[in-house]
C-alpha cells in the first residue's frame, strides 16, 4: 500500500517489473488496485521471511539450505535474463513457507530498489553490498549476484561472511556441514572474489555449482567424471548392519545423515521407535529425505535378524508440569542448547521429557551442556506448575479462580456447569437452590471481585477475546470452550471441555461492564453464545434461520450456494469477513435443525440414514469393511441417524450396487463378466442435443455449473488428478466441452492402446486373426490368458508414453480398460499424479450416473474423496453454447 501520492509512481515501477516477470520462486504480480485513494498492488504469497525464520529456528539442514539456494539462484537467472536489478537481496525480502502441493521453497519479493539509477550505488543494505561496486561507478548483474551469496553464507551458517576495511572476505569455513565443506569453500571463494572476472559469470552458472556443491560425490573431493555410480545395496548388506552402527556409517544421502544427526540420533538402534510423524516435527527434513530415513529403517527393520529391545526409557517419565516452549522454559542452558532440541523436534517440554535418555543425553554432549540442568528444569514445572501465580492449564485456572474447595464460589460453580452436565439459568438454579435470584447474582458478584485481582487475569482475558475474534465475534459456548482447549493446555479427562467454559463464563462476567467487551446470551432455543458485540444477536438468529432453511432443501444446497445465501445476510456485519466455512458452521450451530456436513452443505440433524449413505456413495470404494463405511459416513454427515446394524445394513448398500461378502466380511462391487467388446469403440458416441431448461431449476443448474468449472481449473492448477464421470450419451460432447472450455488436446486410451498393440503384434510376429479370434473367444477359453498378458505389456508401455505428463492430460475413452483388466495402468496414472513432475489429469469416464465413476466394471483403485465427479449435463450445454474460452 503506498504511503501517500509522493510514493505512487515508485510502487507503480515496482508493479510494471514485476508484471513482466514470470518465475515461480518470484512474488507474482496480481493487480493494481486503488483502495481508499491509496495505489496498492496486489501480489501472491510469500511465506514467512527467511530473516525471521534463520532468527526463529537457526540454519536450516542440508536438504533445506541446498532447495533454498537453488531456489533463490533460479530466481536470480530469470531476472538476469530479463534484464533486471533487484538491488536489494538479503534474508529480510525473501519469504520461505509451502504453497499448494508443492514442498518448502523460498520467493523473492520487494523490487522497490530496481527501478532507481543504476548510478546511485548506495542504494539496498550495506551489508549485503558489494564493496567494489563503488570503484566500477554503477549497479550490476554482479552485484546482486554478490549480495546473493552473503545472503547463502547467512544460510548455510547463521552469520554474515566478515569484510574488511579493503573489502576481502573471511568465511566462517568451520561452520559449514563437513560433508559439503570443501565445495562450499570453493564456491564462496569465487563468489566474493574482489576481481568481478574471477567470480561466476552470470547467475545459472553459480545456481549449478551451488547443486554440484550439496552432491554427496562431489562433497567427497572426487572429480565428477571420476565418480563411480553407486550399486544399491542387497539384502544381505542391509541385514548386515549392527545397531550399533553410527548414523554417519549408514547407507544414506548426506542430507539424510545431517538432519539425524542434528536431532541427536547416533547409532541405527536409535531408528527402532522412531515415530513416523516426528520426522514431520525435526527442522529442515523434507519429503524426500523423510522417505529415505524411513524407506532404510524398515528394510533394516525387516532383515536384521537381531530381536528388537524394549523401548528405551523417557528423559523424564511421568511429567506433569505445564508445557512449555524449550526456548521459554530452559533458561539455564545456552541459547545453542535450545536450538538443538528445537531442531530436533523437541520444541516443548512435554516432548523433552518423553524423549528417550539416550538422544538428549548424545544432544547435551554434542552442545556441550549438562543434562542435569535439563532435568532440574522439568522436576521444577513438574511440581511448582499448579502453584504458580501464572497458570498455565485448564485445571490450574479453575484451581486459581473457582477452586471447589472455597465455599463462596459454591454458586459460580454450579451456574457455570461444574457441579453437574448442565448450565442453568440463574432463576432454575435458584429454584433449585431455594435461594432468590439476587442471592445468586450477589454471590457471583462477590466472586467476580476476587476474579479481578488475580495477577494473571489479563493472560485469560486475551485469550477469549482473541478466540472470539479469530470467529468473527461469536461462537456457542461449547464452541468457545474447544477453542480455548486448543491455546491454553490441558488434562485428557471428560470435564476439560466444562472446565474451559467455565473459564470463557468468567470472562464474560469480569467483561459485563465493558463496551467492548465479552456478552453471555442465550439465543433461539436458549442456547448459550458469547458474543463480542450485542448488534451481533440479530444477524446470528438470521443465520440460524437461513440454515434452517436450506436444510430443509429436498436436494440440499452446494457449499458455494449455501455461503453465498448466508453471506448475503451478514454483509454488513463483523461476520462479514468470516471464511466460507466458519460462517456456515456457525449459521448451523445457530440453527434448530441444521449441521453442517465436512463438506460445508447444511442438511437436517437426525437426518435419515439412508439418505446419509446415498449422499455419501461418491466416496465409497469398490471394496469397503463394514467399520470403515460407518467411519465415512459419519465423518461426513456426524449429526445424521446413525446407520443400521446387520442385516438391515446390507439392504441400504445393496441399492448402491454393493452386495455383503462373508467370506471377505465386507461389502464389494459385482465382478465382471466375459462378454468380447474388442471391436467396439468408444468413438461412437451419440451426440444429443442440449435439452431445453426448466424455469424452477435455473438457478441449481448455475450453482452446479460454477461449481465444477471450479473444481476443474484447481485440479489444473494443482497439477492434480480429477476422475470425471459422463453419461454415456454425452460423452463425446463432453470431450469437446473440456477442449473448448480449457484448452485441452483430448488423447484416447483405446487409440493409443491399439495402436501400441499393432506394434507390438509386429514386433513379435504375432498375427493380428490370433490376437482377434482370442478376444473373440472371451475370458472363458485358454487363448485369453495370453491374450491378456499382451494387453497388459501394451498397457505399460502406454503409460511409459504419456506419463508423468509434461502438459495437462485430457484422457479419454478407457473402455479396453476394463475388457482386459488394466489396473495397473490405472494405478501407474494415479501415482503418476502424485509426483511433482506430472502436471494434471483429467480421466473422462462414461458410465451410469450415480456414485463414484468407474470404467465398466473396472473400479479406480486408490481414488480419494475428492479425485472424482460426474460433470453437469448444464455444464456441457453451456460450454458448446459460448464461444470459446482461455483457461487461465
Amino acid at each position: 500500500v503506498s504511503l501517500g501520492p509522493d510514493h505512487d509512481v515508485r510502487l507503480a515501477e515496482e508493479a510494471a517489473i514485476l508484471d513482466k516477470l514470470r518465475h515461480p520462486r518470484i512474488v507474482r504480480f496480481e493487480a493494481k488496485l486503488v483502495i481508499a485513494g491509496r495505489l496498492c498492488v496486489l501480489m501472491s504469497v510469500a511465506g514467512q521471511s527467511l530473516q525471521r525464520d534463520l532468527a526463529d529456528h537457526g540454519t536450516p539442514s542440508l536438504d533445506y539450505a541446498s532447495r533454498y539456494g537453488l531456489d533463490l539462484l533460479g530466481a536470480l537467472a530469470h531476472l538476469e535474463e530479463k534484464d533486471v536489478l533487484h538491488r536489494d537481496i538479503k534474508p529480510a525480502n525473501m519469504g520461505v513457507g509451502a504453497v499448494g502441493k508443492r514442498s518448502q521453497s523460498l520467493t523473492l519479493f520487494d523490487f522497490s530498489l530496481a527501478g532507481i539509477p543504476l548510478t546511485d550505488v548506495g542504494v539496498g543494505t550495506a551489508a549485503y553490498r558489494d564493496p567494489y561496486l563503488a570503484q566500477r561507478g554503477h549497479w550490476d548483474a554482479a552485484a546482486d549476484r554478490y549480495s546473493a551469496a552473503v545472503t547463502l553464507h547467512e544460510l548455510v551458517t547463521g552469520q554474515r561472511p566478515a569484510v574488511d576495511a579493503g573489502g576481502a572476505v573471511t568465511l566462517s569455513a568451520e561452520r559449514f556441514d563437513p560433508s559439503v565443506r570443501a565445495a562450499l569453500v570453493a564456491f564462496f571463494t569465487s563468489a566474493f572474489a574482489a576481481d568481478v572476472a574471477a567470480r561466476h559469470a552470470t547467475a545459472e552458472i553459480m545456481r549449478r555449482d551451488w547443486e554440484r556443491a550439496f552432491e554427496a560425490e562431489h562433497a567427497a573431493g572426487l572429480p565428477e567424471e571420476d565418480v563411480p555410480a553407486p550399486s544399491p545395496l542387497i539384502d544381505a548388506q542391509i541385514a548386515a548392519i549392527a545397531p550399533t552402527t553410527p548414523i554417519q556409517a549408514l547407507p544414506l544421502t548426506n542430507r539424510a545423515k545431517n538432519a539425524l544427526d542434528r536431532a541427536g540420533f547416533l547409532c541405527v538402534d536409535d531408528l527402532r521407535d522412531l515415530p513416523q510423524n516426528r520426522l514431520s516435527a525435526m527442522r529442515g527434513v523434507g519429503r524426500l529425505v523423510a522417505k529415505d530415513i524411513l524407506d532404510f529403517r524398515d528394510r533394516w527393520l525387516r532383515l536384521v535378524q537381531t530381536t528388537a529391545p524394549a523401548a528405551e526409557p523417557a528423559f523424564f517419565p511421568g511429567y506433569r508440569g505445564a508445557d512449555l516452549m524449550v526456548q521459554i522454559a530452559l533458561t539455564t542452558v545456552p541459547a545453542s542448547a535450545t536450538a538443538a532440541l528445537v531442531d530436533a523436534g523437541l520444541r516443548n517440554l512435554a516432548q523433552l521429557a518423553a524423549a528417550a535418555k539416550s538422544q538428549v543425553v548424545a544432544l547435551a554432549t554434542r552442545h556441550g551442556f549438562e543434562p542435569a540442568r535439563l532435568t532440574a528444569a522439568l522436576a521444577h514445572e513438574h511440581e511448582a506448575a499448579q502453584a504458580r501465580n501464572q497458570p498455565t492449564t485448564i485445571d490450574a485456572w479453575i484451581e486459581a479462580l473457582i477452586p471447589a474447595r472455597k465455599k463462596k464460589h459454591q454458586h459460580a460453580r454450579a451456574l457455570y456447569g461444574l457441579e453437574g452436565k448442565h448450565v442453568p439459568s440463574v432463576r432454575a438454579l435458584a429454584t433449585e437452590l431455594k435461594v432468590t435470584p439476587a442471592g445468586i447474582y450477589i454471590a457471583i458478584g462477590k466472586s467476580r471481585l476476587e476474579w479481578a485481582q488475580h495477577p494473571a487475569i489479563a493472560d485469560l482475558v486475551d485469550e477469549v477475546h482473541g478466540l472470539l475474534d479469530g470467529a468473527g465475534g461469536a461462537l456457542t459456548l461449547a464452541a468457545a470452550g474447544d477453542e480455548l482447549l486448543t491455546r491454553i493446555a490441558h488434562g485428557d479427562g471428560a470435564d476439560q471441555a466444562g472446565a474451559a467454559q467455565a473459564l470463557v463464563r468468567i470472562v464474560a462476567e469480569l467483561d459485563k461492564d465493558q463496551p467492548d467487551g465479552v456478552r453471555f446470551v442465550r439465543l433461539a432455543g436458549d442456547a448459550p453464545w458469547l458474543v463480542r458485540r450485542e448488534d451481533l444477536e440479530a444477524p446470528l438468529e438470521q443465520l440460524g434461520t437461513a440454515a434452517d432453511e436450506l436444510a430443509a432443501r429436498e436436494i440440499l444446497a452446494g457449499p458455494a450456494e449455501a455461503h453465498r445465501a448466508l453471506a448475503d445476510l451478514v454483509k454488513d456485519t463483523a461476520l462479514a469477513e468470516l471464511p466460507a466455512d466458519r460462517l456456515v458452521r456457525l449459521a448451523a450451530a445457530a440453527s434448530a435443525r441444521a449441521a453442517a456436513s465436512s463438506r460445508l452443505e447444511l442438511y437436517p440433524r437426525a437426518m435419515a440414514a439412508t439418505r446419509a449413505l446415498e449422499l455419501s456413495a461418491a466416496i465409497l470404494p469398490g471394496a469397503i469393511k463394514e467399520g470403515k463405511l460407518r467411519e465415512l459416513v459419519t465423518a461426513r454427515y456426524p449429526d445424521a441417524a446413525p446407520l443400521p446394524a446387520r442385516p438391515g445394513l446390507d439392504e441400504l448398500v445393496a441399492s448402491l450396487g454393493l452386495q455383503y461378502v462373508p467370506a471377505t466380511a465386507e461389502y464389494a462391487r459385482a465382478t465382471s463378466d466375459g462378454r468380447s467388446s474388442l471391436h467396439t469403440s468408444l468413438s461412437s458416441y451419440t451426440r444429443m442435443a442440449t435439452l431445453p431448461s426448466r424455469g424452477p431449476e435455473i438457478e441449481a443448474r448455475k450453482v452446479a455449473i460454477h461449481e465444477f468449472d471450479d473444481q476443474v481449473r484447481v485440479c489444473l492448477e494443482r497439477r492434480a488428478l480429477l476422475v470425471l464421470g459422463v453419461s454415456a450419451d454425452r460423452a463425446a460432447d463432453a470431450e469437446l466441452a473440456l477442449a473448448k472450455r480449457f484448452g485441452l488436446q483430448p488423447q484416447s486410451f483405446d487409440r493409443l492402446f491399439l495402436a501400441e498393440l499393432e506394434r507390438l503384434m509386429k514386433v513379435d510376429r504375432v498375427q493380428e486373426s490370433v490376437v482377434y479370434n482370442a478376444d473373440a473367444l472371451g475370458i472363458t477359453e485358454e487363448p485369453w490368458a495370453r491374450l491378456t498378458k499382451l494387453a497388459k505389456r501394451t498397457a505399460k508401455a502406454v503409460a511409459a508414453s504419456v506419463l508423468p505428463p509434461q502438459a495437462p492430460l485430457l484422457l479419454t475413452q478407457p473402455g479396453l480398460v476394463d475388457r482386459y483388466g488394466l489396473v495397473d495402468f490405472l494405478r501407474a496414472m494415479i501415482e503418476s499424479a502424485r509426483t511433482d513432475a506430472a502436471e494434471a489429469i483429467l480421466l473422462l469416464v462414461p458410465g451410469h450416473e450415480g456414485g463414484v465413476p468407474r470404467i465398466g466394471q473396472t473400479i479406480i483403485p486408490d481414488l480419494l474423496p475428492g479425485q472424482s465427479t460426474w460433470i453437469p449435463r448444464s455444464w456441457i450445454g453451456q460450454q458448446l453454447e459460448a464461444p470459446a474460452a482461455s483457461a487461465g
